[in-house]
């Protein structure tokens, strides 16, 4: 049903019913925006288990010497304790590091598997809620199709600040001109716009096509987030 033909008491119901799929999609849709973050940053701070052997190896040798250096001071046999004690620090410490670096790189891959896992599932779960609201979250048009703007509309009709849907999506364009004056604002608005156009772009497409296109997006954003 369009909004266009309501008014009054029937507009804000009607916009009161989508407010909850567009408020559950909100919700998947940051989630998948922060885990798809942290992975990220993950892959920043994960060791690479390579170099991170060699420069393992470049700290032991100049670090070894100094402890084993200490056997020095023993007389008669502290050239060989010296030798026996570089080669034995140097093992040790080397398999220590090791093991280290490798407990983290595994520790980090387990979490980016969890997190990008956690997203899949909330993907296929944001495709089932829209799909299943389409008919409330219809009653808007397509460029606020999303929690922020539904919200604000409906305040605006329920305040008789607008009377009509098209009076109170105006509002709204003003609103949004304001927030784009400001630099975080503007990146929140950027992407609930961007939620909007998912949406509309999913519910052109069948259910099946839409879970597809929704697998190929989220994929997208470890690229695009880069």
């Amino acid at each position: 049903m369009s909004g266009k033909s309501l008014t009054g008491a029937a507009l804000i119901a009607e916009i009161t019913e989508a407010l909850a799929p567009l408020q559950k999609i909100k919700e998947q849709y940051e989630v998948i925006q922060e885990n798809v973050r942290q992975v990220l940053q993950n892959e920043k701070n994960k060791p690479a288990t390579k170099y991170g052997k060699m420069s393992n190896v470049v700290a032991l040798v100049i670090i070894m010497p100094v402890f084993a250096g200490f056997a020095q001071l023993i007389p008669v046999v502290g050239k060989y304790l010296s030798v026996i004690a570089w080669v034995a620090l140097m093992t040790a410490g080397l398999k220590y590091m090791e093991y280290q670096t490798e407990k983290k790189y595994g520790q980090i891959t387990l979490e980016n598997e969890q997190l990008k896992r956690q997203n899949k599932e909330l993907t296929n779960e944001m495709v089932e809620t829209i799909f299943h609201g389409q008919e409330q979250i219809a009653i808007l048009p397509e460029e606020y199709q999303y929690f922020d703007a539904a919200e604000y509309i409906k305040k605006a009709l329920v305040n008789c600040r607008a009377d009509q849907l098209d009076e109170a999506c105006e509002l709204y364009e003003k609103k949004a001109a304001d927030s784009k004056k400001e630099a975080f604002q503007a990146k929140l608005l950027g992407e609930q716009q961007e939620q909007a156009k998912l949406i509309s772009h999913l519910l052109e497409l069948s259910k099946e096509q839409a879970q597809e296109t929704a697998s190929e997006w989220l994929e997208g954003l470890y690229k695009i987030e880069e």
